[in-house]
């Protein structure tokens, strides 16, 4: 180092010494300008750099003629120099020079620098005014520099220019020649003077040739008034004025336009009589024109009086007028006949008579008379009234009314004035009523009503003048029938029965019924109220039954009834003397036909079991015995006296045994060997023995009946068992109605030393995969045949040919004595915690057909001689820790390496090198489009082919896509291919995947390469196109071969484009970068789509993220929008509570469509694990607050993912405002509409909580129990869910004890994602598997907040419940949900955020 230090040092001496002695030289300029002595600059000035090549230093200095306008910056390179030289702007109209000296050494150079002037043009005056006569106009122009002037269009024909150019800021008149203007209008021209990048324009103005001309002198305007408008032309000044004798009524209102005019008077109203007439003068310059003003005079007729009445003479009627219009007079109809007219015509309000002529009125009717008086759209009636003959007129003058009382109408006719008075001998029952029309009366009498048994009689006198007429009132008296006594007892032998009747009418008397056989009348007529004796004659009654009849009296409109009864003949008859009951007891029925009282009593021997009960009808009883139940297997037997008078009858009464089987012993065990079985049975009845199932084949019955409770041996041939698995059968013995099992179990057949040592491996495996944590190990290690034992199968001899175990929490090591299976054909292991090597003696199992031992944590090599299990149909060891090489026996056994090699290396971690086989899935398909598509053929067409292993409802599938057509848009043209597969299996048809369907997901994609949608057969299985986790990319040669796998090899996806790039080269251009947005118009415009009609309105808010400009200008948001509104509003209670909502959109610009690691969009949402996804809240909230008002704690917003990933989660805070974010599931309007009832109308809007249970959660931890307290105490959250299954006090415990939300609503355990611990009300809904609509507590939930953000009040659940009993009738019952799908995945939980939304 040093010797190098000192080597540059002795280097730069040189070179100093070499240049310190050349010649000082100093040039000015470069290139073609080098040796410059002249600088010009333009008026405006600047910074101008002036290169110096110079090999010594210098100095600059400005002339003092340019100091103020010039100034100087030196700067250096080595020998390279430039003077920057900074310029004002010259605001003169004068070109300045100044000079730069540059001294170097003992010389100096001269730079002249020039700056020129400001040029100008300056008009002092831009606007002319010339007379009608026109001639010459100078107009002054101060310029320095040249110009030309034009004449603008329009004026050319009246105006010549006369030009010269000057320059250097000098005057000079520019001389243009006017025409002369012979019309009536003025005319305004313009000339432009244009010059170095300068115009001004020059404005004349020529008069016009003066006059004003009115067309029409004349006016006339109606009484009422109004505005006249009289029309003139004019270009000159005038003036208005009008004559004294109209000044009080006109007032000018004046109007002008360019040349023409309107002058507008307004005339008032004209109130009097007479016409008046006045002028407007309009005087100019010397001159006038008078205008004539007439108004008519307001037209009236008056009537000083309007009604006259004359007498029924007629005669002449003057009647004055003042009028001073035309008018004329008529009689209106219906009084032409009577009222003839003599009629003058008139005008100017003068007086006048008119004559009527009236005829004599010769009825006894007034009249009334119209005469219309009518002229100039005026009319006015007079009215006549003529009296009529004075006359008084009954038609009756005798009334008679019933002894009711009541009212008698007197009809009269008069004209005049009458009186009215009763006789004293009816005052006091009768009034008077008295009511008028104009010639018809009627006199009302009200009559009370006449209580006794006589008529009464008055008199009404009527007095008009000195006359006076009378009527006479007659009221009948009250007629009656009095029986002092309507009820009689006869004795059976009948006889003569007189009864007394009082009364004052005739009447009749009739026997009713079947009474007439046996009772006769006889009958007397009379009147006033007398007593007589009805006499009835009874027959004698030999019946065991009383009769009963009866007697109508019946006259003048009434009636009455007597009774009569006759008693019967005294007898008690029992029918059946002999009754029996079964042992179960109940109630026996003695029909008992009695006229007479009875008694019943017991026998001693049957009181402790029977019990009395007595009913009765008229003459028909039933003795009710009440028996026990006889818990005896012997019948009993007992007596039932019933006493009457002296007389008695008895019934016997007998009650069966109880019957019975008895089975001492239920349960028998038997050796293989068989042979007779004899069991006890101990019964009272004939029964049979019956062999069930399959066991009728190994058990035979011999049988004998009994009855008595016996007991008796039931004997069973039991045949040898030669399997080595036991077996159990049943014999049902039956009889009466009552049947018992007996259950025979033989043993197997003893084990051989083989099947020992099988159920020794099984213990085995059970000891090492720690059997006692397993979640099912039914009967393992216990006694039962090995086919018992969960998870394991037998054939035939007994062997273990299946081990099942899957998900079954095993963990340990699979031991050695896996290898004593000798007939396993069948043996899973998968979904586990097993660790340890594969053992080597799995490979003992030559029988084996599938072997699965994926997922889980297995560690080291395979077993060398794996590849010698030759009958494997099956395999799949993937997603483990397996290490080291692949054994050569799988090698060398081609066929078993091709079929398994995937589910061999995938996710482990093999050393694969040397081997170079690993051939690729050939299958043949239809591509979602329907044409087929042969995986082989595709591999050899092309140079590399990607097998695109994705899911429609992958986040991190459809975040990977847009990177893959980067790089399949970048490589095609070299040879590269992509296939995408998308595997289905069990989900297939429950997710409702079709070939359109993924069609349709991967266009919007963007995916330009073909898909296939597959149903996994076996082989399928077996190969590369199969894996446990997605994306997966496999890379295979035109050979076939697999050369890149992020499944078989560990590659990882990001190094894809690194790995196509070294085997394809350098890119040829073209590439696959996002479309990235150019137009954000749109970006924050908000649009309001609803508008509440009743209450505050509550704002819902969409937005979008990853919508390009071009998706907003084809309305692709604006869609997906209008679907996610109609969604939120598709169920209860938002479907009837919609006129509540304001609803918006607010517009999102994403940059890019796609939604990855290198986009951009709007609000950076990503995907996570499983269905999460997020975004930027504040910036959510940014664009939201755009609405106006919009307060976050009371509005909802969603933002909708322009994504089709099977994704929603909510951001929901503790004040209550929230965003949901739904991506566009599957692009299909149904699954979309889903997540946003879920995320927007669920979480956000109702804070309601998950009702689902996520897989593989037990009980509800701490924390979760915890949480849930907060949000619901503290914030009022999650009025779905609860922590307690008490019905009491669940928070839906009101609905339990309500009758019609009992049905529909209950407790089931399983919510806020765990098994146990929560509860929800229904097994389905919107909040567990998004179907059956919200349930009720969250309906209710609903229904409050929208009534408290909308209206301020928080609804009872009485108010709810009437709300909601439409939906109540729709809501599935508690048996009718629809089932949670078995595969159904929920969206991810809420995210909660203890904070206000803008902190």
């Amino acid at each position: 180092m040093k010797r190098l230090i000192s080597r540059l040092f002795i280097i730069s001496c040189l070179i100093l010494s070499v240049f310190s002695c050349v010649e000082p030289e100093l040039i000015v300029g470069q290139g073609q300008n080098q040796n410059q002595t002249e600088l010009s600059i333009g008026s405006d000035g600047g910074t101008f750099t002036i290169p110096i090549s110079s090999n010594v230093d210098f100095t600059c200095s400005l002339s003092n003629d340019c100091k103020s306008w010039c100034s100087i910056t030196q700067t250096k390179a080595m020998n390279d120099y430039s003077i920057i030289l900074t310029v004002k702007e010259n605001d003169t109209y004068d070109s300045r020079t100044g000079t730069l000296t540059i001294s170097y050494a003992e010389k100096s150079t001269t730079l002249t620098i020039t700056q020129s002037q400001k040029d100008e043009l300056i008009l002092t005056q831009k606007e002319f005014i010339v007379g009608t006569e026109g001639g010459e106009l100078k107009i002054p122009v101060s310029t320095n520099i040249q110009y030309s002037c034009t004449v603008m269009e329009g004026a050319q024909g009246w105006i010549t220019i006369k030009q010269s150019q000057t320059k250097g800021l000098e005057d000079y008149n520019l001389v243009l020649q006017i025409a002369k203007n012979e019309s009536y209008d003025g005319r305004v021209g313009q000339v432009k003077i244009s010059g170095a990048g300068k115009e001004s324009f020059i404005t004349i103005t020529q008069k016009q040739v003066d006059a004003l001309i009115v067309e029409q002198k004349e006016f006339s305007i109606g009484s009422d008034g109004g505005n006249i408008t009289i029309p003139l032309r004019s270009n000159i000044d005038y003036s208005c004025s009008l004559s004294d004798d109209c000044k009080s009524w006109c007032s000018i209102t004046q109007t002008k336009a360019l040349n023409n005019y309107n002058i507008i008077l307004s005339v008032a109203k004209n109130e009097k009589h007479d016409p008046r007439t006045g002028t407007l003068t309009i005087s100019y310059d010397d001159k006038s024109i008078v205008i004539s003003i007439t108004q008519s005079q307001k037209d009236e007729f008056i009537l000083t009086q309007k009604e006259f009445i004359i007498g029924s003479e007629g005669g002449e009627l003057k009647i004055p007028v003042s009028a001073n219009i035309q008018y004329s007079c008529a009689v209106v109809e219906g009084a032409q006949d009577w009222i003839t007219i003599e009629q003058a015509q008139t005008k100017g309000l003068e007086d006048y008579n008119i004559v009527l002529k009236i005829a004599k009125n010769e009825s006894y009717d007034g009249r009334v008379g119209q005469v219309k008086i009518s002229g100039a759209g005026k009319e006015s009636f007079i009215t006549i009234t003529q009296k009529q003959v004075d006359a008084f007129i009954i038609d009756q003058q005798d009334f008679a009314i019933g002894s009711d009382g009541g009212n008698i109408t007197i009809p009269l006719r008069s004209n005049i004035d009458y009186s009215c008075s009763l006789s004293d001998d009816c005052k006091s029952w009768c009034s008077i009523t008295q009511t008028k029309a104009l010639n018809d009366y009627n006199i009302i009498l009200s009559v009370a009503k006449n209580n006794g048994y006589d008529p009464r009689t008055g008199t009404l006198t009527i007095s008009y003048g000195d006359k006076s007429t009378k009527v006479t009132i007659t009221q009948s008296q009250k007629d009656e029938i009095i029986l002092t006594q309507k009820e009689f007892t006869i004795g059976i032998d009948g006889g003569e029965l007189r009864i007394p009747v009082l009364t004052n009418i005739n009447y009749t008397a009739t026997v009713l019924g079947n009474a007439q056989s046996w009772i006769e009348i006889s009958q007397v007529q009379t009147k006033g109220l007398e007593q007589y004796h009805l006499v009835l004659q009874i027959a004698k009654n030999e019946s065991y039954d009383g009769r009963v009849g009866q007697v109508k009296i019946s006259g003048a409109g009434k009636e009455s009834f007597i009774t009569i009864t006759q008693k019967q003949v005294v007898e008690l008859i029992v029918d059946q003397q002999y009754f029996s009951i079964g042992s179960d007891g109940g109630t026996i029925t003695i029909p008992v036909s009695s006229n007479v009282d009875y008694s019943c009593s017991l026998s001693d021997d049957c009181k402790s079991w029977c019990t009395i009960t007595q009913t009765k009808a008229l003459n028909n009883y039933n003795i009710i015995l009440s028996v026990a139940k006889n818990e005896g297997y012997d019948p009993r037997t007992g007596t039932l006296t019933i006493s009457y008078g002296d007389k008695s009858t008895k019934v016997t009464i007998t009650q069966s045994q109880k019957d019975e089987i008895i089975l001492t012993q239920k349960e028998f065990t038997i050796g293989s060997d068989g042979g007779e079985l004899r069991i006890p049975v101990l019964t009272n009845i004939n029964y049979t023995a019956t062999v069930l199932g399959d066991a009728h084949s190994w058990i035979g019955v011999s049988q004998v009946q009994t009855k008595g409770l016996e007991e008796y041996k039931l004997v069973l041939q039991i045949a040898k068992n030669s399997a080595m698995v036991g077996r159990v059968g049943q014999v049902k013995i039956s009889g009466a109605g009552k049947e018992s099992f007996i259950n025979i179990n033989q043993g197997a057949k003893e084990e051989s030393s083989a099947l020992a040592k099988e159920r020794a491996a099984l213990t085995a495996l059970y000891n090492s995969l720690n059997g006692s944590q397993w979640t099912r190990k039914d009967n393992w290690l216990s006694d039962k045949p090995l086919n018992e034992w969960y998870g394991i199968g037998v054939d035939a001899q007994g062997h273990v040919i299946v081990i099942n175990l899957p998900d079954n929490n095993l963990s340990g090591n699979i031991p050695a004595e896996i290898g004593d299976f000798s007939k396993l054909r069948f043996l899973q292991l998968c979904y586990d915690a097993i660790t340890g090597n594969i053992p080597p003696e799995i490979c003992k199992l030559k029988a084996l057909e599938h072997l699965y031992l994926f997922y889980n944590q297995l560690t080291g090599p395979l077993p060398g001689e794996m590849g010698t299990l030759t009958n494997l149909s099956g395999l799949d060891i993937t997603m483990n820790n397996l290490s080291g090489t692949i054994p050569t026996s799988i090698l060398n056994n081609t066929t078993f390496w091709e079929k398994f090699w995937s589910r061999i290396v995938c996710y482990n971690n093999f050393d694969l090198s040397g081997i170079t086989n690993f051939p690729a899935p050939n299958f043949t398909f239809n591509d979602v489009s329907g044409a087929p598509i042969n995986l082989g053929n595709e591999y050899s067409s092309n140079k590399y082919t990607i097998l695109f292993d994705w899911q429609t409802w992958c986040s991190y599938c459809t975040a990977y896509t847009p990177q893959l057509i980067s790089i399949y848009n970048t490589y095609k043209s070299k040879g590269l291919n992509v296939i995408g597969c998308s595997i289905y299996g069990g989900n297939y048809g429950a997710m409702g995947m079709t070939d359109a369907k993924l069609k349709q997901i991967a266009d919007t994609l963007g995916m330009p390469w073909r898909t296939i949608l597959i149903q996994p057969t076996a082989d399928v299985y077996n190969s590369l196109l199969y894996q446990m986790s997605i994306p997966n990319l496999h890379v295979v040669d035109e050979n076939g071969n697999v050369v890149f796998s992020t499944a078989a090899f560990g590659d990882n996806r990001n190094e894809l484009e690194n790995f196509i790039k070294n085997k394809l080269g350098e890119a040829s251009g073209g590439g696959g970068s996002y479309y990235e947005s150019t137009d954000y118009s749109a970006d924050g415009k908000v649009k309001t789509l609803e508008t509440h009609t009743v209450g505050n309105g509550i704002k819902l808010i969409f937005t979008g993220d990853a919508f390009t400009d071009k998706d907003h200008a084809a309305g692709t948001f604006d869609t997906w929008v209008q679907h996610a509104v109609e969604a939120f509003f598709s169920e209860e209670p938002y479907k009837s509570l919609r006129n509540r909502f304001d609803v918006y959109s607010v517009a999102a610009v994403s940059k890019n469509k796609e939604i990855a690691d290198d986009s951009q969009t709007a609000f950076s949402c990503s995907f996570g694990e499983g269905t999460f996804v997020e975004g930027n809240d504040a910036k959510v909230f940014e664009y939201a607050n755009k609405v106006p008002d919009a307060d976050m704690s009371k509005s909802v917003v969603t933002v909708i993912i322009n994504s089709p990933n099977y994704s929603g989660t909510c951001s929901m805070y503790s004040d209550n405002s929230a965003i949901g974010y739904c991506a566009i599931i599957d692009y299909s309007v149904s699954e979309f509409g889903k997540v946003v009832l879920h995320e927007s109308g669920g979480h956000a809007f109702g804070k309601l909580l998950d009702e689902y249970t996520s897989s593989g959660k037990g009980a509800i931890t701490e924390e979760s129990r915890d949480s849930f307290i907060k949000q619901r105490d503290n914030w009022g959250w999650g009025a779905n869910v609860d922590i307690t299954s008490d019905p009491a006090t669940i928070q839906w415990s009101f609905m339990l004890s309500d009758a019609n939300y009992q049905k529909v609503v209950g407790i089931y355990e399983g919510a806020l994602t765990f098994a146990t611990g929560a509860w929800r009300p229904t097994t389905n809904s919107i909040m567990n598997a998004n179907t059956d609509g919200f349930n009720a507590p969250s309906r209710f939930a609903i229904y409050k907040r929208i009534m408290q953000l909308s209206q301020g009040t928080t609804p009872t659940f009485a108010e709810f419940a009437v709300f909601d009993a439409p939906n109540l009738t729709k809501a599935p019952t508690k048996t009718t949900f629809t089932p949670i799908p078995k595969n159904f995945i929920p969206f991810h939980p809420p995210v909660i955020k203890d904070k206000k939304w803008n902190e």
